[in-house]
């Protein structure tokens, strides 16, 4: 490969001397950056190898001397070197060297350029022949092969240059610790070259016998030796290996001198340190006593003072101690409250009282006396006393009876049962009473009754609240709740839910009037037709042969043979007897229905006459009933039941016989008294039925009514507990109507037929009340939306639909007022129903009127449903008719009843003067 030439241009003037100097220096320039990275090389490839010599640590393990001496290497290796290429450089640089490789490149004749050099100066014809050789030589570059060798030299010098520094720079990171070492062998030699050796947290005092452990911070370390002494022993080493996260750990154990610490890594400064040992105070012989509440009745004793410490509610804890070892001014504390011991000698016990309310963990607190001669530690604490306060519970509180709300009469007592308990006792329970008015507004009276104060964990019991003198209207209420009081120092209260005791409205009395009545005809009839089953069976059994010697020889034997006054009386079989006996208790379970049947109807009294349905006639027949009632159960049957239940006790057969006979006659009397009053039970339902939805009616009748004065605009009041709104009214009347039809359908069943008839013509007034007070509540539902549109317009300052602008409101365009809400004559009767009759509606009144037909024209339009208060009226004045007629019926039915048993009495009579 041939060097490319050196382009250098010979100058005209200029001479053969200047020229070679020139090129000389050219090429010596090459030899000499040659030379400089060749140095770089070397150097470089020896930092390299130094570098992962003295990598992972070993610098330290290595001689002291051993990154100088790499260096030292590595400048020796490079002064050789710059010395043997200077050297070749120089003989082939040199002027002579020069100009015959000038003359081999040029091919001049052998001698020619170096004799001119030699005569250039020795006169005229010498500087004529030098100039001639100069004409000869080529333009430029007179030595290109030599330029070209000197280049490639170069070339090769800068790539190994270049890739040993790379190298040392990739060793540079790999290798970071050999590469410092190497870069800084001073600081290697010294040891300075990494962090110094530390302790980590070295306890300087420690008390004795306390347990050390040494923590030494050696980064960058492989290994270390830890020499430590004790006061009058020998110096122990011991090598550890550093981890990686630069920590090398050794165990002292228990110190009970002092102790004189070094470390060392082999390269750094030493590390010192002395750990010295001090004595010091502590507290002990922790000892609790508890005080437990006088309430608790709970003997004081001691407690052990290890977890988990569980006292009740203010119970105090005497903490007795002792201070030992110049342990003074102790004190416990909680964060909250701080207790302190008294003052004390060393040795002696102190004491201090824990009033515990809450939970919580009492620390020790104590310092330390001074000493002039030794180090004071602070003393040494007993771990922290951890209470758990058990709180006093609150008591628990019931209301048993009346389990829920509950309709009440304005008179009477209600009995209110109580259960309260606690967890240690319960002082006192009491009731407190308020009263809510139907529609009062404002503040409400409240009472407390004391019910008892039983000092007892338990409490069962009640109390009677009497209603006499409260005045209660229909509608009210009366709120109950039960307070109990524990009998702890706080006096922790609990109150009960509350049960309301409710005075039903009139219409709900009734209601449950009719309800209660329809029950009890209901269960008088069952409680007949069970005497009558239980007759049939009684007769059976007096029949029965087995009352007379029946039964298995080995029963007749054993039973013996029963004997009497009046001559020997047969044996009856075990089986008997037992029949005999459940007959007997079945009576007298029986016996025990029909008394509660009385009381319930004695209940229904109370009911009707809560509900004012209760007339002369009706409360007689009433008392009549309760008579029939408690005379069902003659002295006679009991004294029958008596003799059978002894007879059967005997085996005697004959006398039990007997005993049923007579039985099955009183039986026969009370089914007939069960029948009787079930008839009179049943009728007197049917009457009170009646009278009770005539009162509904002329309830709902003066309500609706006095809703029809408030939408014309007419004072009135307002019944208290009566429904006013139009739409309520109308709903109360179509659910009136549904019990008016019922009735007429029990009626008829009944074979009442006065009273069926008359109830049946008043169920379609009903219909017509509902139907008119529909429309009212219609109507005033469109007038009221046209109110609220009339407003918005007014606000907005337009005309209202159907008025021109400028028009007063109602006024015609004629000028005469509007009469939208007065009928013409002849449409005030007419209805506004539809073409079609409503259900139940018979088209005529009693009278032959006609009721409920279409009105002339037709369908009414929308809009044009009439004054809500002429439909109102309407449907008050159909309501008031429905009632008057409900009362015909009564009247009607009860005469019929009359006249029935006028016929039976005379009847009777005249049987009785036939005998």
């Amino acid at each position: 490969m041939t060097a490319p030439a050196l382009r250098t241009t010979a100058r005209p003037s200029e001479s053969l001397d200047a020229r070679l100097a020139r090129e000389q220096s050219t090429l010596q320039a090459r030899s000499m950056a040659a030379v400089v990275l060749a140095v770089i090389g070397v150097v470089a490839l020896a930092l390299v190898a130094s570098a992962w010599l003295m990598a992972d640590g070993r610098w330290m393990t290595l001689p002291r001397a051993v990154p100088i001496a790499v260096w030292a290497a590595a400048l020796a290796v490079a002064a050789g070197l710059v010395w043997a290429l200077r050297t070749r450089n120089a003989d082939v640089l040199s002027l002579t060297s020069l100009a015959a490789a000038i003359e081999r490149e040029q091919a001049l004749r052998s001698g020619s350029l170096r004799g001119a050099l030699e005569v250039a100066s020795t006169g005229v014809l010498g500087a004529r022949a030098s100039q001639d050789v100069a004409r000869r030589l080529a333009p430029g570059v007179l030595a290109p092969q030599v330029g070209q060798r000197l280049g490639r030299a170069v070339t090769v010098a800068g790539v190994m240059a270049a890739i040993t520094v790379g190298a040392l720079s990739w060793s540079a990171r790999q290798a970071p610790d050999g590469f410092a070492a190497t870069v800084h062998p001073v600081r290697a030699w010294r040891g300075t070259l990494l962090p110094a050796l530390g302790f980590e947290k070295l306890p300087t005092l420690v008390p004795r016998g306390m347990s050390v452990s040494l923590r030494v911070r050696a980064e960058g370390r492989n290994s270390v030796t830890i020499s430590r002494r004790a006061e009058g022993e020998a110096w122990r080493d011991t090598t550890l290996r550093v981890r990686a996260d630069g920590l090398a750990t050794l165990a002292l154990g228990a110190v009970s001198a002092p102790i004189t610490v070094r470390v060392n890594d082999g390269r750094a400064p030493e590390l010192n340190g002395v750990i010295t040992v001090a004595d010091r105070g502590w507290i002990g012989d922790v000892a609790l006593f508890a005080d437990y509440p006088a309430y608790l009745g709970r003997t004081d004793e001691s407690m052990e003072p290890v977890p988990p410490l569980r006292v009740p509610r203010g119970t105090n804890v005497r903490v007795t101690a002792m201070l030992r070892g110049g342990a003074r001014d102790a004190m416990l504390t909680d964060g909250r409250d701080t207790v302190r011991f008294p003052a004390s000698v060393n040795g002696a016990a102190v004491s201090a009282i824990l009033p515990l309310d809450h939970d919580g963990s009492w620390s020790w607190i104590a310092s330390a006396t001074p000493q002039a001669d030794a180090a004071t530690l602070p003393p040494e604490l007993p771990d922290a006393l951890a209470f758990t306060v058990v709180p006093d519970k609150r008591p628990d509180v019931a209301i048993v009876s009346p389990v829920s709300d509950t309709a009440i009469g304005p008179t009477g007592i209600v009995p209110v049962y109580i259960d309260a308990s606690d967890d240690h006792g319960v002082s006192n329970v009491s009731l407190q009473v308020w009263r809510e008015s139907a529609g009062a507004t404002g503040a409400v009276t409240r009472e407390r009754i004391d019910v008892a104060s039983p000092a007892s964990p338990l409490f069962e019991g009640g109390v009677s609240i009497a209603l006499d003198g409260r005045k209660l209207e229909p509608g009210d209420r009366l709120h109950v709740t039960a307070i109990a009081t524990d009998d702890s120092p706080w006096r922790q209260t609990t109150v009960s839910a509350e049960v309301l005791l409710r005075v039903p409205s009139l219409t709900e009395q009734r209601a449950m009037a009719r309800a209660l009545a329809d029950s009890l005809a209901a269960q008088a009839q069952r409680l007949a037709q069970q005497e009558k089953r239980l007759q049939q069976n009684t007769d059976a059994a007096a029949r029965n042969r087995d009352l007379k010697g029946g039964g298995t020889s080995e029963e007749a034997k054993a039973n013996g043979t029963a004997k009497s006054e009046g001559g020997k009386s047969q044996s009856m079989s075990f089986s008997a007897a037992e029949k005999a006996k459940q007959l007997a208790r079945d009576q007298q379970q029986l016996g025990a229905k029909v008394d509660s049947l009385r009381q319930n109807a004695k209940e229904l009294e109370s009911r009707l006459k809560n509900a004012n349905a209760l007339d002369t006639a009706l409360a007689s027949r009433m008392k009549d009933i309760q008579k029939m009632l408690r005379d069902a159960m003659t002295p006679e049957m009991q004294k029958q039941l008596e003799e059978l239940n002894k007879n059967s006790e005997r085996l005697s057969g004959t006398e039990a016989q007997k005993s049923m006979q007579q039985l099955g006659e009183q039986q026969k009397q009370m089914r007939e008294q069960l029948e009787k009053s079930a008839e009179m039970l049943k009728r007197a339902a049917l009457e009170g039925a009646m009278q009770t939805l005539r009162d509904d009616a002329t309830d709902l009748a003066k309500a609706q009514k006095q809703t029809a004065d408030r939408m014309d605009g007419r004072p009135g009041e307002s019944r208290e507990g009566a429904p006013s709104n139009p739409k309520e009214l109308a709903d109360r009347a179509r659910e009136l109507e549904r019990e008016v039809q019922a009735l007429a359908k029990r009626l008829e069943e009944a074979g009442a037929k006065p009273g069926a008839s008359k109830t049946r013509a008043a169920q379609p007034l009903v219909n017509q009340a509902a139907d008119a007070m529909q429309k009212a509540a219609q109507a005033a539902a469109q007038k009221q939306a046209g109110e609220q549109g009339d407003a918005k317009a007014g606000e907005k300052g337009e005309a209202k639909p159907g008025e021109k602008p400028g028009e007063k409101p109602g006024e015609q365009p004629n000028g005469q007022q509007g009469q939208q809400g007065t009928p013409k004559p002849g449409q005030q009767g007419q209805s506004q129903q539809g073409g079609k009759p409503q259900p139940g509606q018979q088209g005529q009144q009693p009278g032959g009127q006609q009721q409920g037909g279409p009105p002339q024209g037709g369908e009414p339009q929308a809009g044009q449903q009439g004054n809500p208060g002429d439909q109102a009226r309407k449907a008050a004045d159909a309501m008031d008719k429905a009632a008057q007629q409900l009362s015909a019926a009564r009247d009607a039915q009860v005469d019929a009843w009359k006249t029935e048993l006028s016929s039976e009495l005379d009847q009777s009579i005249n049987e009785t003067m036939q005998l």
